[in-house]
C-alpha cells in the first residue's frame, strides 16, 4: 500500500501512543507502589523529625480499587478511542488506495 508521507507520520504517532498507554498500563503498579513507599518513607521521616511542628505528607493508595479508578480505566477509556481512530485512519487509507487504482 503507497501511503502519504503525512499519513505515515500520523500512522508513526498512533503506533507511539499504543505503545506508551501498553507501557504505562502494564508499569502501573509498580509506579504507584513505588510512589506508596516513598510517600511512606517521607511520613515516617517527617513523624520523626517534627517536634510539635506542622507538615503533612500526602499518603499514596496503591491498591487495585486505586489503581483502576486513577489509572486503568482511563488508560483503557483512551485505547478505545485510540482503535477508533486507527481503524479510521486505516479505513481512510484502504478507502484512497482503492480509488487510486
Amino acid at each position: 500500500m503507497c501511503i502519504s508521507s503525512d499519513d505515515a507520520k500520523m500512522l508513526h504517532c498512533l503506533f507511539q501512543l499504543l505503545d506508551l498507554m501498553h507501557t504505562l498500563h502494564t508499569k502501573a503498579a509498580a509506579i504507584f507502589t513505588g510512589w506508596a513507599q516513598e510517600a511512606e518513607a517521607a511520613h515516617a521521616a517527617v513523624d520523626s523529625s517534627s517536634h510539635g511542628s506542622v507538615m503533612t505528607v500526602e499518603e499514596i493508595d496503591a491498591g487495585t480499587s486505586t489503581l483502576w479508578m486513577t489509572c486503568w480505566c482511563p488508560l483503557l477509556q483512551g485505547k478505545k478511542g485510540f482503535m477508533f481512530r486507527f481503524c479510521c485512519m486505516m479505513a481512510y487509507l484502504v478507502k484512497h488506495r482503492v480509488c487510486d487504482q
